[in-house]
């Protein structure tokens, strides 16, 4: 005949056994609080990585728009010279 502690597979276990599963889980459930405390701060060392190269590249289209502010500006005074010699040159 079967062993009958097999015929009932939902028997309750002893509390010692109970004490020792909850103590695994909540030293794996520290583990993986760990492990996303650790992957939160990767994150955010990623995160301000980038947020600093946005910022280079700001601060490069500044400077660009700087020099092409500087450069239209100096077209646009070249442009309106010549238009007024050249109105100049035509009433005489």
């Amino acid at each position: 005949m079967a062993d009958h502690s097999e015929s009932q597979p939902n028997q309750p276990k002893a509390p010692e056994e109970l004490h020792w599963g909850i103590a695994y889980l909540r030293e794996d459930i520290q583990d993986v609080r760990q492990e996303i405390q650790g992957v939160r701060q990767e994150m955010r060392q990623e995160i301000q990585g980038v947020r600093q190269e946005i910022q280079g590249v700001r601060q490069e289209f500044q400077v660009v728009y700087g020099r092409i502010d500087s450069r239209f500006a100096m077209l646009m005074s070249t442009m309106i010279a010549t238009a007024g010699v050249l109105l100049a040159a035509i009433k005489h």
